[in-house]
């Protein structure tokens, strides 16, 4: 983030990492509440991901860079928060969350027709997962049979980016009809 330009007053210019910051400890509040209740189905990495609704609003608020920004401060933070930093879960989340950031950052900037708010959140959530057991591949199981895995990381992927879409599109409207 830069300090503000002359066309951007001051004001708004604070304003705009007022609205950053408090969406970043939003989001930290909620990957560390995530990460403290049982998993809803008993596989590895299946969460909601309701921070992630978070960097859809920051880059519709605020910009696509700073939603990528959000999301690679929201991980490692939120897991020195939760104690998990040297988990090799963090380095997982990190690297599904940067990915996942950026393939949403691209899809709402050029994809036409754009998929919206559910399309986008689906595939971020995809993404998420894809990169999750990629990385988990490459640094630290290197069996090919963690790959029958992918179906069932997709269709989580499918159901918890709907749900948080579908979360994200109705708290957008709660918004617009203010």
């Amino acid at each position: 983030m830069t300090p503000y330009t002359r066309g951007e007053l001051p004001e708004v210019w604070l304003l705009k990492r007022i609205l950053f910051a408090a969406l970043l400890a939003l989001g930290i509040v909620l990957y560390v509440l995530e990460g403290l209740f049982p998993p809803l189905l008993p596989l590895p990495g299946a969460k909601l991901g309701l921070s992630n609704i978070l960097v859809l609003f920051t880059m519709l608020f605020l910009g696509y860079k700073e939603g990528i920004l959000l999301a690679l401060a929201r991980s490692l933070l939120g897991s020195f928060i939760s104690g998990t930093a040297l988990a090799p879960g963090a380095l997982l989340s990190l690297a599904g969350g940067l990915a996942s950031a950026i393939v949403v950052a691209l899809s709402l900037r050029f994809l036409t027709p754009p998929l919206g708010l559910v399309g986008v959140s689906i595939l971020g959530a995809v993404t998420h997962n894809m990169t999750q057991l990629a990385v988990a591949y490459f640094l630290f199981v290197q069996i090919g049979g963690l790959f029958y895995y992918l179906p069932v990381l997709l269709f989580f992927a499918l159901v918890s980016g709907l749900v948080t879409g579908l979360i994200a599109v109705y708290l957008f409207e709660r918004l617009d009809h203010r």
